[in-house]
């Protein structure tokens, strides 16, 4: 056994005997590490038969134990959902046990080979979430549900997506259909994928292969236990004649997949042929007792209804071509499930929201019965860890891993505006794509030597033209690059060692302050430092063993990385859109992307450098303009935004139907395109004429009492023109914006209520913003009190009664809760306490002529004066199981006026039906 093998196998006995000691979550700390390392050593060489003392010479004891490490110290948190109990009841609880998890088991065993052990659990957990969600497949009768599950950017959604497949087949889904992206090369590696978690066939071979691979090679997989009727072949889409060669049937026991591109034809002949093994009786419409799940990839791409008007109930509606095609499909069929995998939500949170719907096709795609959010894990490199963003409460610069292109040469190389039969001049080949192409060849070879293995797979992405003609004489230049710079390096000796003296210096000025830089940043990046002495052997391997491929609908090649020869493939993939969304480009490392896109979710599917980049992530770098790095920041605050949001709404226990969101605008760029937008509107935001509220709340004892304290001694202290004691409610009128400034800040200071919709800290700011303008300088304070409560507080003298409202977010135990939910603290009147008669006659006439019989909070807060704000306190107890002496929580409201004053600051939001429903 070769000693690169002696690394990875004690590597992977030592986490595999961990993995099996603990427990739950139970820490793996070094000092376990070290304890249980010898026993791996031992284990490995009784297995090969070498002595103990000869692995240990040949292994780097630190590098594995710190590998091992990482393993156990990745973090993710639990998913935020929304869901809808119409016509829904948990069910996985109740046949968890009778069910036997064959596909889930082995697929399971194939991740923890790959992924870290929180990684998978986590997996785990989040596929239960969902299929739980989903409805039973043994229930009788018809049923239909819809869900959406929103990831990240190479986050991990396929792994995610094909374990739900292996539960949902072990729990009776009988047909399963994959929508896989719009090309085929994204339905050919996502069948590659499908065929190593659940089917166990190489179909790259055709749908008859007799290869085994992944889950078929696991003890308790067998291949006819699932029947596959598209193959991972370039051409393996589904088609007719294939799917007549094969036994499956569609009433039968066995699990049948189909893995389908987002084109008409496909879709249509597989409706048509269902339709035609189903033999549907006369007068049956639909396929009654086999249950459907489609798995629609990339939902918010081609699935979305584009066409038409903004009422897709109306009768004499013609939706979009696909997703047309995917309603019939599920309308097909009497039980059916369809959840949607995205990484950019926007498009999906503009459908609209449908109840009944008017024609033949079915309900729309929109995710009725719940939305899940899913937490990136702790070594996820996404665009706030790359970009970094700027917010009221963060300035991040980002990693230091970006460069910008700003040559004079690639300009006249390729003009940002150029035409399909532009030629781009070789004379203009741009130095910063040479010095990427140079990064790339050192980047290859530092992985050899870091790695220990000839395993591993190196990409290169250049996407700087849409036109496929012009790709093809990108493609041909970059290739006459590499082959010059293989000749130079087999030819370069120690007297005239030019192109090593250049990758000398490009090693010791670029990349080792880079790795010390992350290093410091932080250790379980996985950086390392390296001497170019220790490169230099190396660098003709690695840069023999590149190929360069265009990856477009012209191409002969595709980017195929199996290891027939058990060595890794290194790419330089050049191209466009077929880059830009879905395929995954093996151990990316070099990013050259100089084609600007003014869409939040097109840009964002275009950054394939996102994702995991383990021990590697010192030698990536991203080639792109100071413009596109700026909007990559935008977007990912605007994200953080959009995730923020979610979050509350599903720690206040909201259905799909309520997803009212907001996505911040740009100048620049559009969130969407316009017809997916069609029924969104664009809106100018502030807290202007807004009441943001407190309702959830952490459990935890101190931090009641910290909020508490807060408060009591925020009111002990006031200073007021007028103090007014009522049986309701302690008032406070004429205080100083300093003082409510101050308040909000305290809070911030000590981390309360950081994660509430509307943080401390960004109330603060935006009071003292606009008391600089003239606005929000006088203040009135009140205490609300039950004066029928039970329990009370005294404070300034007077005995607050404190409110009982029930708990709001789900069926947890009180003692197990880290969070207490409410709905809404306040009513509408509470926003009139302060309101003299002629602003309350303001709010009733502004109340007539928007047809309401009364006023309510926005009638309120449109006659408040600007310069006069309202704060709102309230004192609660959670009603299950109230505690003798219990410490009440803290809540509060803030009625915003109308903003009237000049320089207000505002920023664009794009608002769904939702969100503009219940503003």
């Amino acid at each position: 056994m070769s000693e690169k093998n002696f690394q990875d196998e004690v590597a992977k006995n030592l986490k595999g005997t961990l993995q099996s000691a603990i427990s739950g979550g139970d820490p793996v700390t070094k000092e376990m590490i070290e304890r249980v390392y010898p026993a791996a050593v031992h284990a490995v060489s009784l297995l090969n038969g070498h002595d103990e003392e000869k692995i240990e010479a040949l292994i780097d004891r630190v590098a594995i134990c710190n590998w091992v490490e990482t393993q156990f110290n990745i973090r993710q948190d639990e998913p935020d959902i929304l869901k809808s109990d119409e016509d829904h009841e948990p069910w996985l609880f109740k046949r968890r046990e009778e069910i036997e998890w064959h596909h889930w088991d082995a697929y399971r065993s194939l991740l923890d080979t790959k992924m870290p052990p929180v990684t998978v659990n986590r997996i785990g957990q989040v596929t239960d979430d969902i299929l739980d969600l989903m409805s039973d497949p043994q229930t009788p009768g018809k049923w239909d549900s819809r869900g959406l599950v929103m990831g990240h950017v190479q986050s991990g959604k396929t792994a995610n997506y094909v374990g739900l497949i292996a539960k949902a087949a072990d729990a009776g889904y009988k047909v399963i259909i994959v929508l896989a992206g719009l090309h085929n090369s994204l339905r050919s590696q996502t069948q590659m994928r499908i065929d190593e978690g659940f089917v166990g066939i190489d179909t790259r071979d055709g749908v008859l292969s007799a290869n085994t691979i992944g889950v078929g090679n696991m003890k308790k997989h067998s291949s006819a236990n699932v029947i596959a009727y598209t193959s991972a072949e370039e051409n393996g889409d589904f088609r007719r004649n294939i799917a007549q060669t094969l036994t499956g049937n569609l009433h039968g026991d066995t699990p049948l997949i189909f893995v389908v591109k987002k084109n008409v034809s496909p879709l249509r002949n597989l409706y048509e042929w269902i339709q035609a093994v189903a033999n549907l009786p006369d007068g049956q419409e639909k396929v009654q007792k086999v249950p459907l799940l489609i798995i629609d990839d990339e939902a918010d791409q081609a699935s979305v209804d584009t066409k038409g008007g903004t009422d897709p109930e109306d009768k004499e509606h013609n939706p979009a071509a696909i997703n047309k095609r995917i309603r019939l499909l599920l309308n097909l069929f009497e039980q059916s499930s369809y959840v949607g995998y995205t990484a950019t939500p926007f498009a999906n949170v503009f459908q609209p929201v449908l109840d009944d719907p008017a024609h033949d096709y079915g309900p729309d795609l929109f995710p009725k019965s719940f939305i899940i959010s899913l937490d990136s894990p702790s070594n996820y490199i996404g665009p706030s860890k790359l970009f970094g963003f700027t917010s009221d409460e963060e300035d991040s610069d980002g990693l230091p891993l970006t460069r910008t292109i700003d040559d004079s040469k690639f300009i006249d190389w390729l003009p940002e505006k150029h035409k399909k039969d532009h030629i781009p001049s070789e004379h203009d080949f741009p130095s910063s794509l040479e010095t990427a192409i140079d990064m790339f060849v050192l980047s290859c070879t530092a992985r050899l030597i870091r790695e220990n293995s000839d395993q591993h797979h190196n990409s290169m992405l250049v996407h700087v033209t849409r036109f496929v003609d012009v790709q093809e004489i990108v493609t041909e230049q970059v290739r006459s690059y590499v082959d010059e710079l293989r000749v130079s390096l087999r030819n370069d000796n120690r007297v005239n060692a030019t192109v090593k003296t250049r990758l000398k210096e490009l090693w010791e000025t670029e990349f080792l302050p880079t790795s010390e830089t992350i290093m410091n940043i932080d250790e379980d990046l996985g950086a390392e430092l390296h001497k170019f002495e220790d490169l230099e052997p190396k660098l003709l391997t690695a840069a023999s063993r590149i190929d360069v491929l265009q990856v477009s609908g012209n191409s002969k090649e595709a980017l195929d990385y199996r290891q027939d020869s058990g060595i890794g493939r290194s790419f330089i993939a050049i191209g466009g859109d077929k880059l830009s969304r879905g395929l995954t480009l093996e151990g990316l490392s070099i990013s050259y992307y100089n084609r600007p896109s003014r869409m939040y979710d097109t840009l964002m599917q275009m950054g394939r450098w996102f994702g995991y980049r383990p021990r590697y992530l010192d030698l990536c770098r991203i080639w792109t303009t100071s413009t596109i790095k700026t909007w990559y920041r935008d977007i990912a605050f605007a994200t953080h935004e959009l995730i923020g949001e979610f979050k509350e709404m599903s720690k206040q226990g909201m259905t799909p139907k309520q997803f009212g969101l907001r996505v911040r605008a740009h100048p620049d760029m559009m969130i969407t395109s316009r017809a997916k937008l069609r029924n969104g509107e664009k809106r100018q935001v502030t807290f202007s004429n807004h009441r943001p509220e407190l309702t959830s709340f952490e459990t935890s004892e101190i931090s009641k009492e910290k909020s508490f304290e807060s408060m009591k001694s925020f009111l002990d202290d006031l200073k007021a023109d007028e103090i007014i004691n009522k049986d309701t409610e302690l008032l406070f009128r004429g205080v100083s914006h300093d003082e409510v400034v101050s308040y909000f800040r305290d809070l911030h200071a000590k981390g309360l209520n950081t994660e509430a919709k509307y943080p401390p800290v960004t109330l603060a700011d935006y009071i003292e913003r606009r008391a600089s303008d003239g606005g929000l300088t006088n203040w009135t304070i009140c205490l609300k009190s039950i004066s029928s409560s039970n329990s009370t507080r005294s404070i300034r003298g007077k005995q607050i009664g404190i409110a009982e409202r029930s708990h709001q977010g789900g069926g947890i135990p009180r003692d197990a809760r880290s969070k207490y939910v409410v709905k809404s603290v306040i009513g509408s009147i509470d926003e009139s306490l302060d309101l003299d008669p002629n602003e309350m006659n303001s709010a009733k006439i502004r109340a007539e002529k928007q047809n309401r019989s009364k006023p309510i909070g926005v009638d309120f807060r449109y006659a408040r004066p600007p310069e006069r704000g309202l704060l709102i306190f309230y004192l609660l107890n959670d009603s299950d199981g109230i505690k003798m002496n219990e410490l009440p929580y803290v809540s509060y409201c803030v009625s915003f006026p109308d903003d009237q004053v000049t320089g207000g600051q505002k920023v664009e939001y794009f608002v769904n039906s939702v969100w503009q429903q219940y503003e």
